[in-house]
């Protein structure tokens, strides 16, 4: 198999590290399987669908006419044989308070930017093209998380039960913006905007809702998670 791999690689043009993360969220699937070690099936099917080929090909050599389903907890979004490597975007297992604010007393998860989530699992695993995310939404596909919000204070921008994918590498609010942020009493997700010439610096907190009221945090009170740069919605 691993022959299979280093000979698609080479073929894509993709790095093993990226291959491996685009195809299970991890940096050393492939490296593992050097190592001798047996990979599970989602992984040989997740590597199958970044290196463009059958699981049949990828495990034994041979064509196959038929493809295994994805697994249950993953979501393919916009994903096509021919379109290339795609990423794996992990659900956060919280909801962005849009409007009470998130749940307060809870164990946090850190990831390596130092952002805190509620709830340390992952609640699904969606995919997307990767040079959608880096090129149309203009984030890294490393830094992005999805979160479901709920509450009306961004209605009619954002309605409860949606999914927003947040980039977390992007957490200064110039230009203005959509923001995911930790205000003190919760998670939330909010139009975010620098107060030019205050002092301390300071950020207006504001809802497309008109009925819910502004406020303003100062910056170190504020724990920026990220962007919104992408939402989507059941019809």
């Amino acid at each position: 198999m691993i022959r299979r791999i280093d000979q698609r690689l080479k073929d894509l043009g993709l790095s093993e590290r990226a291959a491996s993360f685009d195809a299970t969220s991890k940096h050393d699937a492939i490296r593992n399987i050097r190592r001798d070690r047996s990979p599970r099936i989602e992984t040989v099917i997740g590597l199958a669908k970044t290196l463009k080929v059958s699981v049949e090909w990828l495990s034994t050599g041979e064509e196959s006419s038929s493809t295994p389903p994805l697994p249950s907890n993953v979501v393919a979004i916009g994903r096509e044989p021919d379109m290339g490597a795609v990423t794996t975007v992990r659900e956060i297992d919280v909801r962005a308070g849009m409007g009470g604010g998130g749940e307060a007393g809870v164990d946090y998860w850190h990831d390596e930017n130092g952002n805190s989530f509620p709830r340390d699992a992952v609640k699904e695993q969606w995919q997307f093209p990767t040079e959608h995310i880096r090129v149309k939404l203009s984030t890294p596909p490393e830094k992005a998380v999805i979160i479901e919000v709920e509450g009306d204070s961004m209605s009619p921008t954002l309605h409860s039960g949606d999914h927003v994918m947040i980039n977390t590498a992007d957490t200064r609010p110039s230009p203005p913006g959509i923001f995911a942020i930790n205000d003190g009493l919760g998670l939330v997700v909010k139009r975010l905007e620098f107060i030019p010439h205050s002092e301390p610096m300071t950020c207006r907190v504001s809802s497309d809702n008109k009925h819910h009221t502004e406020y303003e945090r100062s910056a170190e009170e504020l724990q920026v998670i990220g962007r919104v740069v992408w939402f989507g919605r059941k019809v």
